[in-house]
C-alpha cells in the first residue's frame, strides 16, 4: 500500500481451505465492522501469498497462486456516495476487500464478477495510524484497488457517483 507512514506489514502464507472472515475486527479502538453485520465467515478457494498490515488485520496487498494480484492504494480525493448495498449480494468490509477478491478469485474475470456481487461496506477506511505518530488514528482514508493477473491485464476499481 502506498502509505507514507509506518504501516505494520506482516507477510503471511494462506493455505487453501482456509477460514476467512468477510467482517474486520476493532483495531486501535476503533471497530472496523462496517457491514453492520455479523461475522461472515468462508474457506479461500485459493492458496496465497498476503500483507497484512495495521495490527495484521487489514490486507493491502495479496497474490494467489493462479497469479492474481489485488492492492489497495490511497486515493488523494473525495467522493461522497457509496455503492448502494444490493439486497442478496455479499457484504464486504473494506479492510477484508483485497483478501476476499484474492481469496477467490483465479482470473481478472471472476474478479469482474465479484466486484457485481459484492457491496463493499466503508470504502473510506478507518482505524489505522496516523502518517507519521502511531499513537495517533486516522478516521478515514480513501482508497481504491487495482487487479492485475499474469498476463499483465490490469482492474482498477474506484467508487465514482456510487458505483464501480
Amino acid at each position: 500500500m502506498d502509505w507514507e507512514g509506518y504501516d505494520q506489514g506482516v507477510v503471511r502464507g494462506v493455505p487453501r481451505g482456509t477460514v476467512l472472515d468477510t467482517r474486520s475486527p476493532t483495531v486501535y479502538g476503533v471497530d472496523l465492522n462496517k457491514s453492520g453485520g455479523a461475522h461472515q465467515v468462508y474457506k479461500s478457494k485459493h492458496a496465497m501469498i498476503e500483507i497484512a498490515s495495521f495490527d495484521a488485520e487489514f490486507v493491502t496487498e495479496a497474490i494467489n497462486e493462479h497469479g492474481v494480484l489485488g492492492q489497495i492504494h490511497y486515493l488523494n480525493t473525495d467522493w461522497q456516495d457509496e455503492k448502494a448495498r444490493v439486497k442478496g449480494n455479499q457484504d464486504i468490509d473494506g479492510q477484508r476487500f483485497v483478501q476476499y477478491f484474492i481469496a477467490n478469485a483465479k482470473s481478472l474475470d471472476e474478479v469482474e464478477s465479484i466486484i457485481n456481487n459484492t457491496n463493499i461496506r466503508d470504502q473510506k477506511l478507518g482505524g489505522v495510524p496516523g502518517l507519521y505518530d502511531a499513537n495517533t488514528t486516522v478516521n478515514h482514508f480513501l482508497a481504491h484497488f487495482i487487479f492485475a493477473d499474469n498476463s499483465g491485464e490490469t482492474v482498477l476499481v474506484e467508487m465514482v457517483n456510487g458505483k464501480w
